[in-house]
């Protein structure tokens, strides 16, 4: 499917206020359902729904999506979520830009906000905060699962990445109690 239809079908998502599935065929076998909030042409930052709960943020590279689906079901849950009040209005992001991932980092830097980065193609999942952006890449201090902090930041290569996630649960409780 192309950018072009893609970018069709995200602003009538958009505007009906729904969800919509989310396939990145080469990357993950699972689709994402989500409510998408912004989009442009390299990135699609969606609102993540699980089981008719949102947890978080996730920024996708749009070149990654193989296909959306926005189809009687996912309409259908959007309606369950409307009734419900599960469908969020409000996303406090602001001066929040996704035009490019110097942008996206910048952001997370200046807020010292931990964030996910995932480059899924090599099986790497890193959790913790920003140190320095370089125009290809940033510098990147992890935490491992019992949130003890790494000795030596990573550079992460901004072609690698294929998933950002912020302001989800995992996130937030790793990160409240992660030795200092």
């Amino acid at each position: 499917m192309q950018t072009s239809k893609f970018i069709e079908q995200l602003e009538t998502i958009i505007q009906n206020n729904d969800i919509c599935r989310i396939e990145r065929k080469y990357i993950d076998e699972y689709k994402k359902s989500g409510k998408p909030i912004i989009f442009n042409n390299n990135f699609l930052l969606i609102y993540y729904e699980y089981d008719f709960e949102f947890d978080g943020f996730e920024i996708l590279k749009l070149s990654d999506i193989t296909d959306i689906e926005y189809e009687d079901v996912d309409i259908f849950i959007g309606n369950i979520l409307r009734n419900e009040n599960i469908m969020p209005i409000e996303y406090n992001l602001e001066k929040f830009s996704i035009d490019s991932f110097k942008n996206i980092f910048q952001y997370f830097f200046n807020v010292n906000e931990n964030i996910i980065i995932e480059c899924e193609r090599n099986s790497e999942f890193n959790i913790g905060r920003i140190l320095k952006i370089y125009d290809d890449h940033i510098m990147f201090l992890n935490f491992d699962g019992e949130g003890t902090w790494d000795k030596d930041p990573l550079d992460i290569y901004y072609e690698d990445i294929t998933l950002i996630s912020f302001r989800n649960r995992y996130v937030k409780y790793m990160s409240k109690y992660v030795h200092n």
